[in-house]
């Protein structure tokens, strides 16, 4: 997923579009399909959500990245129907987006200890933190 040539101004200030099979069209921000487009963001398409679940489920493939996604436009939805002030929202889109950012293979199968957590498992956000300003 490649962000469109942001020569043309008018075209880069449009919404991006990823098309869903299963939540329909998402329309992104310019900063979200940057944050997507790192590094950080794409490695989440090598990790399955379900773990091992296609060896049973063969067609059991989704990855972190499509939830990552769908996630995102699910609470697009949610704030839709509830009184939450705009100035929030966009940090909402984006905590939906980021929520499985940190998530290695199998993490949710093995525990850890935050005292032994090396410096080198926190530096993958760092190309995030530069999009989001933080």
């Amino acid at each position: 997923m490649q962000p469109a040539n942001s020569s043309n101004r008018d075209s880069s200030r449009k919404p991006k579009l990823v098309v869903d099979s299963i939540h329909g069209d998402i329309r992104l921000t310019e900063q979200e399909w940057r944050i997507i487009d790192t590094a950080s963001f794409q490695r989440l398409r090598n990790l399955k959500q379900l773990q091992m679940g296609h060896l049973v489920y063969p067609n059991a493939t989704h990855t972190r990245f499509a939830h990552s996604l769908g996630v995102r436009a699910i609470m697009e939805r949610i704030l839709a129907r509830v009184n939450i002030p705009d100035e929030a929202k966009p940090k909402l889109l984006l905590a939906a987006l980021l929520h499985d950012i940190g998530h290695y293979p199998y993490s949710l199968r093995i525990p850890i200890n935050s005292d032994t957590q090396s410096e080198n498992s926190r530096t993958p956000i760092r190309d995030i933190r530069t999009v989001v300003g933080a």
